[in-house]
C-alpha cells in the first residue's frame, strides 16, 4: 500500500482502509490495534477520543439485554437481530433431530464408551472435545463397532458430537 513505510511488514491478517492522506491498518481478524500509516500520521493525530461505550463482552451484553437490564439495542451484537435469528436456528436444529434418540453409557466412563440409539447409527462420525475446545478424539462408528475406546483420555468433562444420517447429537460425558 502507498502509505506503508519501507521496511514495515503487513500483519498476517487484518485490513487496510486506504485514504488520500493516510491509511488505517488494523492487525488481526477483529479490528485489533488500528493504526494510522505512515507512523508520522499516527503521531500527528494520535488516538481518537472515546465516544462510544466500550463492550463488556458479547455474552454479558446479550444477557443484560435479554433480562431487560439494558435496552434491547444496547448490545454490540445487536440483540434485536440476534435473538430472533438464534431462535430460528435452534428451532431448525430441533426439527432436524426429531425422532433421533442417542444415549451413551456408562457415564462416567472409565475405558469404553457405548452408544445406544433408536435408529441405526453405524457409519456415524464421532468427535469428542475437551471443555477447552480441543478435539481429542475423532472416528467413525464401524459396522461391528459398538463403542469407542477412551482409556487414553485424562479425567474430566467432554462434549461428544455424534453426526448421524438423521442429525447431530451433542452429549456430555465424564471420564474417570
Amino acid at each position: 500500500p502507498e502509505h506503508l513505510e519501507e521496511g514495515r511488514k503487513l500483519p498476517n491478517t487484518g485490513c487496510i482502509f486506504v485514504g488520500s492522506e493516510c491509511s488505517i491498518m488494523s492487525a488481526g481478524d477483529y479490528g485489533d490495534s488500528p493504526r494510522l500509516i505512515p507512523e508520522a500520521a499516527m503521531k500527528k493525530h494520535g488516538k481518537p477520543e472515546r465516544t462510544i461505550e466500550r463492550s463488556v463482552g458479547h455474552y454479558k451484553e446479550f444477557v443484560l439485554a435479554a433480562t431487560g437490564q439494558k435496552p434491547i439495542d444496547y448490545p454490540g451484537s445487536n440483540f434485536n437481530y440476534a435473538a430472533p435469528f438464534s431462535e430460528t436456528v435452534l428451532i431448525v436444529y430441533e426439527t432436524l433431530n426429531v425422532g433421533l434418540e442417542v444415549k451413551v453409557f456408562p457415564n462416567p466412563v472409565v475405558s469404553t464408551l457405548y452408544f445406544q440409539s433408536n435408529t441405526d447409527i453405524k457409519g456415524s462420525r464421532i468427535q469428542i472435545y475437551h471443555l477447552n475446545g480441543a478435539l481429542v478424539h475423532e472416528s467413525v462408528l464401524g459396522m461391528s463397532q459398538e463403542g469407542v475406546e477412551l482409556e487414553q483420555l485424562s479425567h474430566g468433562v467432554y462434549q461428544v458430537v455424534l453426526e448421524t444420517a438423521m442429525g447431530t447429537q451433542l452429549l456430555k460425558i465424564i471420564k474417570q
